[in-house]
């Protein structure tokens, strides 16, 4: 064996005397330049790259308006101005304000141009309803408190985390005096108020305790401190039977009245808090009864926030049977969308992991499980879309599937992740305009295979427009949606058997976590959340709100070529609540309408 080199690469190859050198032998860098001028990345026994990644500028005008580089080989595609594929390179910082308050750290490319954010990285910093802050990120949904508990009796101090239900303490009430006396445990409603005698005792200064009887001195004189008096009850003057009362969390003196009825008009369950500072009340022994109230609707809060080990054992079996049958309709989607299959894959390592690594409860309680839900949702409105569409030409199917291939590659940047409202809002934005691109090429599908159409000028004119408006930037609103109808309907108006309808309402689950949640209670004890202050005088269970034109949307259906029903009235306030307060009411992606 001696050494040649091979005449292509100036490599030197061992090989036999008598033989020729061969390239396929040769394991060093490849020489070779490129059609493009850059250097192969390949080895010499491998065929010269096809698609050279050096980073080089390009110079056309894009959708975003931004000059950003990309990969070489990209600047020999045809690509349109409004392709992802191109416009996922752009490194523009986004610095849109989000529905927060705080700016989007994202870029231009990774932000999809404006139409679903990076996830927020800033601190939540959200009021949790124990009264501490979350000091998680904000784009995760708020968890149980794991602060130190507050709470405190005149016995001891819980010393468990804020999250967890406090250590009942079985020792007898010390609401006791020459007036009256509880017979109640201490962690136990008491059997007779507060005391509401006049306090007997004086202050330093001689004069006369503003306070109750039984109830710290408020270090206040209505002689010696008359101005200060006068601020905190400004009608205090000519009015003897006012008592204060001291609150021990904050220092602050308030009147009496006006704190009982400051505690009773607050109906959200949170914990009552001084009405000057807001600190929570934990430890002020004259409202307990408050705060033994408001611990108990917390800890049952919580408890519909885990659920139970055998719901949580039911959804996890339902969310893997319906990842598995949503992968089985989604066979001819697979094959013409790469980043979907991913997604299945990514989905169901996350079921897994979470049931392998963290047990039942922890891993699927409540609030995990709708987030892990409402990915499978979107997946399955996607592929029922996508089947009732009935495409048939290998190119309109290439070219109505890039846009579903987007969704789940910003889907797969969710992977071990919890998903936001807010970005669950986008993906809904996007799935609606899934619905125009759909009903686009089902138009060019038509067309295929009907050219004589194709050619009539009017039909030219608005395919070349279209596709901008369905593919722009930013996000999808409804000016747009009805600009693109309208588009729509003169591109069919030469064209026999079509019909354009309006987009369908889609529903997504919302998520509901321990912060931005409203929580309360109705007449008939049964607790429910909203994240909207406007229905929160509404129980589901007992009465939800029903009208002659209230329908329950499930993922809607899009216009096909025979055309569609009429669109229905939509109200998605009942299906909302009825998971949060029932969880048993699966949210189903079949694009049906079901009156309630």
């Amino acid at each position: 064996m001696i050494e040649k080199t091979h005449p292509t690469c100036d490599h030197p190859i061992l090989t036999k005397c008598c033989e020729q050198p061969d390239r396929n032998k040769c394991n060093k860098s490849c020489p070779l330049k490129l059609p493009c001028g850059h250097p192969c990345k390949n080895r010499c026994n491998k065929p010269c790259t096809k698609k050279c990644k050096a980073i080089v500028d390009y110079t056309k005008p894009t959708a975003c308006g931004h000059k950003f580089k990309v990969n070489c080989y990209l600047l020999e595609k045809d690509l349109p101005s409004h392709s992802y594929e191109l416009l996922k390179f752009c490194m523009e910082p986004c610095n849109t304000e989000l529905p927060c308050k705080h700016v989007c750290l994202g870029t231009c490319g990774k932000c999809a141009q404006g139409r679903i954010h990076q996830a927020c990285q800033e601190r939540c910093e959200t009021r949790l309803i124990c009264g501490h802050e979350c000091r998680l990120l904000c784009h995760e949904t708020c968890q149980p408190c794991s602060q130190l508990c507050s709470y405190k009796c005149r016995h001891n101090m819980c010393k468990r985390q804020c999250g967890e239900p406090c250590i009942k303490c079985i020792r007898t009430c010390l609401r006791k005096c020459e007036h009256t006396e509880c017979t109640a445990r201490c962690w136990e409603i008491c059997t007779v108020p507060p005391c509401s005698e006049p306090c007997q005792k004086e202050l330093d200064c001689g004069h006369p305790c503003m306070g109750f009887c039984g109830d710290p001195c408020p270090l206040l004189c209505s002689i010696c401190n008359m101005q200060e008096v006068l601020k905190i009850f400004p009608s205090f003057e000519g009015k003897r039977n006012v008592r204060f009362v001291l609150l021990r969390e904050c220092n602050h003196i308030v009147e009496s009245q006006e704190m009982e009825e400051w505690l009773k008009q607050v109906k959200e369950i949170k914990y009552k808090s001084c009405p000057k500072c807001d600190v929570p009340l934990m430890s002020t022994h004259r409202y307990s009864d408050y705060i033994k109230r408001n611990l108990t609707d917390v800890k049952e809060i919580k408890k519909q926030f885990f659920g139970h080990n055998k719901e949580n054992e039911a959804r996890q079996r339902e969310l893997f049977n319906r990842l598995y049958n949503t992968r089985s309709n989604a066979t001819t989607l697979l094959t013409y969308a790469s980043n979907m299959d991913n997604v299945f894959g990514f989905l169901r390592k996350d079921l897994q992991s979470t049931r392998r690594e963290r047990g039942w409860q922890q891993a699927l309680n409540n609030c995990a499980g709708q987030m892990h839900a409402a990915k499978i949702n979107i997946l399955e409105i996607m592929v029922d879309m996508f089947a009732r569409a009935k495409l048939k030409h290998p190119r309109t199917i290439k070219e109505a599937v890039k846009h579903i291939d987007l969704l789940c590659y910003l889907l797969m940047l969710k992977q071990g992740q919890g998903i936001s409202n807010r970005e669950m809002v986008d993906f809904k934005n996007e799935l609606k305009r899934l619905q125009r691109i759909i009903q686009f090429y089902q138009i060019e599908d038509f067309l295929e295979y009907h050219s004589r159409y194709s050619e009539l000028p009017r039909i030219q004119e608005i395919r070349e427009v279209l596709p901008n408006l369905l593919f722009g930037p930013g996000n999808y609103t409804d000016k747009l949606d009805n600009t693109l109808k309208e588009k729509l309907t003169k591109l069919t108006g030469d064209v026999p058997a079509m019909e354009i309808m309006d987009t369908k309402e889609v529903e997504i689950i919302q998520i509901i976590g321990m912060g931005k949640t409203h929580w309360y209670k109705c007449l008939k004890q049964h607790y429910y959340g909203t994240n909207n202050l406007v229905q929160a005088i509404q129980c589901s269970k007992c009465s939800p709100p029903r009208t002659n034109s209230t329908f329950r949307i499930r993922p809607n259906e899009i216009s096909s070529i025979n055309g569609i029903n009429q669109p229905v009235p939509t109200n998605s306030y009942v299906s909302y609540l009825r998971y949060i307060n029932n969880l048993k009411v699966p949210i189903s992606a079949k694009f049906r309408v079901r009156r309630q």
